[in-house]
């Protein structure tokens, strides 16, 4: 089971893969190279699953089960953020 130290440690390192990704499509903008549609919408996925992650973790302190979805739903979030950013962060919710 995660402990909130790790659950804090990733939610800050995939807002650090969310801005890195970021940066590189507006790179692209800027320097006048379309990133293409894939590019512009696996950065909206990730924004979205970002959230979703945000969300989750934020009541898996409580001692009730709020949550919305699984742990095994969640893990489907935690491998679309990796295979998006092609990272390896994974939290250990069991």
């Amino acid at each position: 089971m995660a402990t909130q130290n790790q659950v804090n440690t990733y939610i800050s390192n995939i807002k650090s893969l969310l801005s890195f990704y970021g940066n590189k499509v507006a790179t692209m903008n800027q320097q006048g190279n379309e990133p293409g549609f894939p590019k512009e919408l696996k950065f909206m996925l990730l924004q979205a699953y970002v959230e979703i992650a945000e969300n989750y973790l934020s009541e898996w302190d409580s001692t009730t089960d709020d949550n919305y979805m699984t742990v095994a739903e969640f893990e489907e979030i935690l491998d679309h953020i990796n295979a998006i950013c092609n990272s390896e962060y994974w939290l250990d919710l069991t």
